[in-house]
């Protein structure tokens, strides 16, 4: 499964983010980082004190710039967050609940 991290710098305007991609798969953690050719880099990580190095570093500015645009292009995609799959449910669920409120009531009123 590949993770990524996102260091961002602690005064938030000034500095770069470095992003950290990472994959645990078989017992083993690999790294990816990318050669200036813009091919992969994988390495297997040897122990857990080894330092990870950054898949990508960009500018403060130009990263918030980019990972908006990467938000609304999954968001074309169809791509959910989980906290948007979440909402998604709980909305279904709400509409569900109250579909059958209704039911009840009108089934209820016609009787009297």
């Amino acid at each position: 499964m590949i993770k990524i991290y996102i260091q961002e710098p602690l005064i938030s305007d000034i500095g770069y983010v470095e992003i950290f991609v990472v994959e645990k798969h078989d017992g083993k953690t690999r790294e990816y980082t990318q050669a200036e050719s813009g091919l992969l880099n994988v390495k297997v990580l040897e122990g857990a004190g080894e330092k990870v190095q950054p898949f990508l570093k960009l500018p403060v500015n130009f990263f918030q710039e980019l990972l908006a645009e990467m938000v609304k292009h999954a968001t074309h995609k169809g791509i959910k967050t989980d906290s948007e799959s979440v909402l998604q449910g709980k909305f279904t669920a709400t509409e569900k609940h109250l579909e059958d409120m209704r039911k009840l009531v009108f089934k209820e009123n016609s009787t009297i």
